[in-house]
């Protein structure tokens, strides 16, 4: 059973020195763009974004370290760094959590190219990107209008969920909304498909 990675802790800890108390706990992929200087690792395992700090890998190095500098770096999370000894026990386990998670990674990104397809061509505008290439005196700003983007795209997305789940129509208009629904859906999984 794949486990869920956890929130980040980056994310929970510059909200409590700002004084905000969280309203929803927020992984590492989902700040990106709010704590650009911090340090994100993917694992060579799971597949999953995390930043360093929050346990992206489940060892630390420093510049004064031991690390051979011809040695290949490859990144561990803390969580696939437990698992591994159980693993190497149990071949099954290794088989059948290997294909969970190629399924997963595989949804998740075809889910991803479509949503953000749909949202961003919906909530586009003149954004600069990557993040490297905005100056620091413009970093908030930026920040501020990919937050909103995001925002309209997430109202975008439950707008179209409620359509789909929401049965207060009468049972005739409610076919014709949910068929008009879905095929919004289907055109956006097909123009994502042309990217």
């Amino acid at each position: 059973m794949l486990e869920k990675i956890p929130h980040c802790r980056v994310h929970i800890l510059w909200q409590q020195k700002k004084g905000i108390v969280p309203q929803k706990a927020l992984f590492c992929f989902q700040v990106t763009e709010m704590h650009p200087t911090e340090v994100m690792v993917c694992c060579s395992v799971c597949s999953t974004w995390r930043h360093a700090a929050c346990g992206g890998h489940h060892k630390w190095f420093s510049s004064q370290g031991t690390l051979n500098p011809k040695s290949v770096f490859v990144p561990v999370c803390d969580q696939c760094h437990k698992e591994r000894t159980i693993l190497e026990k149990q071949e099954e386990f290794r088989k059948a959590i290997q294909l969970q998670r190629l399924e997963h990674l595989r949804k998740s990104l075809a889910m991803n190219q479509v949503i953000r397809y749909a949202a961003f061509s919906k909530h586009s505008g003149t954004y600069k990107w990557p993040l490297g290439s905005v100056s620091s005196t413009h970093i908030g700003g930026h920040t501020r209008s990919v937050n909103g983007r995001h925002e309209k795209a997430e109202k975008q997305w439950a707008d179209m969920i409620s359509k789909l789940e929401t049965s207060t129509y009468r049972p005739r208009e409610h076919q014709k909304i949910r068929a008009r629904e879905l095929e919004r859906l289907v055109n956006h999984i097909e123009e994502a498909g042309k990217l």
